[in-house]
């Protein structure tokens, strides 16, 4: 009977031992069924899963500081597009004043004197359409600026022109 027992003990343990599943974590593994190697391929896995967040939350902190620079570089061409704004807003109103303390001795510098005051006045809207819209393409907010920048250097020249008539 010893046989018989041990015989039974033996299949018993043998069935539980076969329908055992073993584990790479070894807080549910128990005596037989962890595995020490599926642990180490558990670790693995999970340290590179790590190493590829680390890399790729550098290659995003690197983007962000990018576009930070960007954003500066921005603000900074648009902080010298406002001063030159004001210049041109300040040349304007001088040349403004200018123009209102001519007096015209003939019909010649009267027909002139209309002319840069109907020039100035198309400057001003174009000014006033510069300052009241958003700068999407700085660019070429800065060639309009030139631009404007030129004509009012040539009305000047015009003005003086004018006076000495």
């Amino acid at each position: 009977m010893t046989k018989i027992a041990c015989l039974t003990l033996l299949t018993v343990s043998f069935c539980l031992l076969i329908n055992c599943k073993t584990t790479d974590d070894p807080r549910r593994g128990g005596l037989f069924s962890y595995n020490p190697k599926a642990y180490e391929n558990r670790l693995d896995e999970r340290q590179k899963r790590l190493d590829e967040l680390k890399a790729q939350q550098a290659r995003e902190k690197q983007v962000s500081e990018q576009l930070e620079k960007k954003v500066a570089q921005k603000q900074t061409e648009k902080d010298g597009l406002n001063q030159k704004l004001s210049a041109l807003e300040k040349d304007m109103t001088g040349l403004k004043k200018q123009i209102q303390n001519k007096n015209a001795q003939n019909q010649q510098q009267e027909q002139a004197l209309l002319q840069i005051q109907a020039k100035m006045e198309i400057l001003e809207k174009e000014l006033a359409d510069i300052q009241s819209t958003p700068p999407e393409d700085i660019e070429s907010q800065k060639k309009e600026i030139e631009r404007l920048e030129q004509t009012i250097d040539e009305l000047l020249k015009e003005a003086e022109a004018l006076s000495r008539m």
